[in-house]
């Protein structure tokens, strides 16, 4: 939210800011051992460490949450746009043919089961919010499925199924005007 701040982790998992929109020079050492999915931009100063810790002042202390009720392997996170709310993606690598979302409504303090996808645990998932609070896209890559849901992601519906063909990696993230979404994909064609 505050304009020209960026956030940066590296492969080291440490935390890097920026207050001038990322220019050459302007990267300083924020914090180490962020996860590698990490949100921001939902009021000034925040980011979230994925759903296990968030900080209030720009990284530089964090705040850790008690996520009672997750279970299996973490998968995704994604904040809302509403202060406390929150998903996360699970699965088990028991149960191959099933991903679970979980829906926090007091930051991620506890987490229920909100529903179970027909996806196999090795699918390439992304998730994003939307542009309006209760909005969140999933985007499955494996079956080149895009779904929408705008009631906290209680019901689903499916926005588009695209033929993308084999693709290395993707990308997903909702714009700032309403219903805007931004797909990136990383094409691998003869030597990389």
């Amino acid at each position: 939210m505050t304009d020209g701040v960026l956030y940066y982790r590296n492969m080291g998992q440490a935390l890097y800011i920026s207050y001038d929109f990322g220019e050459q020079g302007t990267w300083q050492l924020q914090s180490g051992s962020m996860y590698p999915g990490f949100a921001s931009g939902r009021i000034e100063g925040e980011i979230y460490n994925i759903f296990v810790s968030h900080s209030e002042d720009f990284g530089y202390t964090f705040i850790s949450h008690a996520y009672n009720g997750f279970f299996g392997n973490y998968f995704e996170s994604e904040i809302d746009n509403q202060s406390e709310i929150g998903y996360v993606l699970t699965y088990k690598s028991d149960v191959a043919d099933s991903v679970f979302l979980l829906t926090s409504f007091d930051n991620f303090e506890n987490l229920t089961l909100n529903n179970i996808f027909e996806f196999h645990w090795s699918d390439a998932i992304g998730l994003t919010r939307g542009t309006n609070s209760g909005e969140i896209y999933l985007f499955n890559h494996s079956r080149e499925l895009l779904l929408f849901s705008n009631d906290y992601a209680e019901t689903w519906i499916n926005l588009n199924n695209f033929n993308f063909g084999d693709f290395y990696g993707l990308g997903i993230v909702g714009g700032r005007s309403d219903g805007e979404l931004y797909i990136k994909c990383d094409y691998v064609n003869m030597m990389w």
